[in-house]
């Protein structure tokens, strides 16, 4: 029973569905545990966009303003094979990788393209390449249609990825690309079971900037097992990578996972007022009984964030890419309209673009945000940290003021 119509071909096939939620005549909820998955996937019909009003939702995606925010989803492939310890996807997808045929994802892509003439197509598999096979030939296959169409890819798997890949990605017209390092620690990637060796990591970031895609990379750090030495390890790894966005997490321990269990079987796990062990959610994604402190871990993963997508990005020293770093931080105001680092960034890099105009709106509304204290206190520091900096000195200068320090 779907939208209330009964699919007796569906309902033949996949008799022994669960992993469920449903609302009962009486209006209690019901949930089927997942205890079953779909072997052949290429036996489920294409999603139903009518239902969905798809006509509505892709003349957005046509909107180039807004694009990027309307995609069309395409999954090839489900299941993962990997055993990272604080990964649940496998719970929901299960540990055996299930493939699409070619035709299948072709004729969806296809049929819907025609009808609705999208711009935009996103591979949401949770790690689209580990088919090596089925991906390249995938890829090919696209590049022989010539669809109107920007590709983005959510994850690719670093073990998995080839110099061939990448190349074939490239020439289908994707620009960006996203790495899951998690860890600059060889200790920490074989106890995460992440088992990418470093230096692998480094020749795919390599290859994906030889091909010109911006690199985003993830990393994580807080593991209970972690030391200092290995934490410092993934911000010097996210340091000496220079990828154009970088995000460093902190570790959750989401219930089910194997860094849940041995968490909680080490005693790292805090508990609540009820004296219950308190599961993975985020606002409680700390582990006690550890070898690091969690405020000294906040305050390094904020500060390399300000270092390494801000102050020291690598896309400032390169010219050709100055109007894709502006449009990346000019669309952060919208979240960070109280970040005086931003808007130092954004008047610099117009600085270097000749838009002096801009430099100085900018630069004015840094001033006037640095005048509040709240502010000051949290973000003068890293206008003392990095003063040596021309980004900083040339704020200074521009706008007429002594240099702050973190003592002002």
């Amino acid at each position: 029973m779907i939208f209330g119509n009964q699919i007796k071909e569906f309902n033949a096939i996949f008799r022994d569905i669960s992993g469920y939620v449903y609302r009962d005549i009486t209006g209690d909820i019901v949930t089927i545990p997942k205890t079953t998955f779909i072997d052949n996937i290429d036996l489920i019909p294409m999603p139903n966009w009518d239902v969905l009003r798809g006509e509505e939702y892709f003349a957005k995606n046509r909107d180039s303003s807004i694009a990027s925010h309307y995609y069309f989803p395409v999954l090839t492939t489900r299941g993962c094979p990997y055993l990272c310890t604080f990964c649940s996807v496998y719970q929901s997808d299960g540990r055996k990788m299930r493939c699409r045929s070619i035709e299948k994802i072709i004729e969806e892509v296809d049929y819907y393209y025609k009808k609705y003439r999208f711009k935009n197509l996103y591979f949401t598999d949770d790690d689209a390449n580990v088919n090596k096979k089925l991906f390249n030939n995938l890829l090919r296959e696209l590049i022989k249609r010539k669809y109107d169409i920007q590709y983005e890819v959510y994850y690719v798997a670093i073990n998995a990825l080839t110099e061939e890949t990448v190349r074939l990605m490239s020439e289908l017209g994707m620009k960006k690309i996203l790495l899951p390092i998690e860890t600059g620690s060889p200790r920490m990637q074989k106890e995460i079971k992440k088992n990418i060796p470093i230096d692998r990591a480094k020749r795919a970031v390599g290859w994906v900037k030889k091909y010109g895609f911006n690199v985003s990379v993830n990393f994580i750090v807080g593991f209970p097992q972690e030391t200092m030495k290995d934490i410092n390890l993934t911000l010097d790894l996210a340091r000496e990578i220079k990828a154009h966005q970088t995000a460093i997490w902190i570790a959750t321990p989401w219930e089910g996972t194997d860094m849940y269990e041995y968490a909680k079987a080490n005693n790292h796990l805090p508990r609540d007022g009820d004296n219950e062990m308190i599961r993975g959610y985020r606002d409680t994604n700390h582990f006690i009984n550890v070898d690091f402190d969690y405020e000294e871990l906040k305050r390094l993963t904020y500060d390399i964030n300000i270092e390494i997508n801000f102050i020291k990005h690598s896309m400032l020293n390169d010219p050709k890419r100055y109007k894709e770093l502006y449009q990346y931080w000019d669309f952060l105001r919208l979240g960070l309209n109280k970040h005086p680092i931003l808007f130092i960034c954004l008047g610099y890099l117009q600085h270097l673009m000749g838009n002096f105009h801009g430099m100085k709106k900018d630069y004015m509304h840094a001033k006037e945000l640095l005048s509040d204290k709240q502010v000051s206190i949290v973000y003068n520091k890293y206008l003392d940290i990095f003063s040596k900096e021309l980004m900083i000195q040339h704020f200074h200068k521009s706008t007429l003021t002594e240099p702050v320090t973190a003592h002002n």
